[in-house]
């Protein structure tokens, strides 16, 4: 049994295995430890992810915010020109 405190999603492109196609995700319980699943079906699929999701407090930026546009940021970001700065605006619940 493994608590799902701190543990992450990954969810995979479809796979085939012996011939079936299949849709993997993996649930990664620490920095060496993972368990991988398959579902035969995108509804069971779904049902799993959305359930795991709930269970783990999964949040992401897109559920709270609207991406607008892509701002250019070479003068704001400076030397970390690495970073992608978007125009956003929020949800509402």
């Amino acid at each position: 049994m493994h608590s799902l405190v701190g543990c992450f999603l990954k969810e995979e492109p479809a796979e085939k295995i012996d011939g079936q196609s299949v849709l993997p995700f993996t649930l990664v319980l620490s920095a060496t430890k993972f368990k991988k699943f398959f579902t035969h079906s995108k509804e069971e699929y779904q049902s799993w992810i959305s359930y795991i999701k709930r269970t783990i407090g999964y949040a992401s930026l897109l559920d709270f915010y609207e991406l607008k546009v892509r701002l250019c940021v070479d003068v704001l970001v400076g030397k970390f020109r690495q970073g992608k700065v978007w125009d956003s605006e929020r949800r509402d619940p």
